[in-house]
């Protein structure tokens, strides 16, 4: 299984250098485009710090970004939240940081696994089926 994982974008509602000159969005374009030549991956996973100031804007382009650069892979992106992130805006934005259900069983076909991948899953406790009308602090469904 080939996974990539990303933590603490801390994109922002400006998309641009915030006061100490930082830039999330910047770096995540430079970081994505050095990742071009990976394919086949199985799944995208972005743990923390998704939003540096929990803003709606910084969600939505994190699923611009990721969403597209995964999808071009045929692979479904998972997200989970840190200490910057708002939790209200991450689940507007990005519902509960899961994929529908045929994203998961996309991802275990081409990973050969199945019941293996929803126990890992189902064993983080901020991971939850996005689309299923689960909270992001449910239980990962059986």
């Amino acid at each position: 299984m080939k996974i990539l994982h990303l933590s603490d974008t801390h994109l922002d509602r400006a998309g641009g250098p915030d006061a100490d000159g930082a830039d999330g969005t910047a770096a995540l374009r430079r970081l994505l485009a050095d990742l071009v030549h990976l394919i086949d991956l199985d799944a995208v996973i972005v743990t923390g710090d998704v939003a540096d100031d929990g803003s709606s804007e910084g969600y939505s382009r994190a699923r611009e970004l990721l969403g597209g650069y995964a999808k071009e892979r045929g692979a479904p992106v998972f997200y989970a939240t840190g200490n910057h992130d708002e939790r209200a805006a991450f689940t507007e934005v990005l519902g509960c940081g899961h994929p529908p259900r045929r994203g998961l069983q996309r991802a275990r076909r081409r990973a050969g696994r199945g019941e293996h991948d929803r126990r890992l899953a189902r064993g983080h406790p901020r991971l939850t089926r996005a689309g299923q009308g689960l909270r992001p602090d449910q239980p990962f469904p059986a």
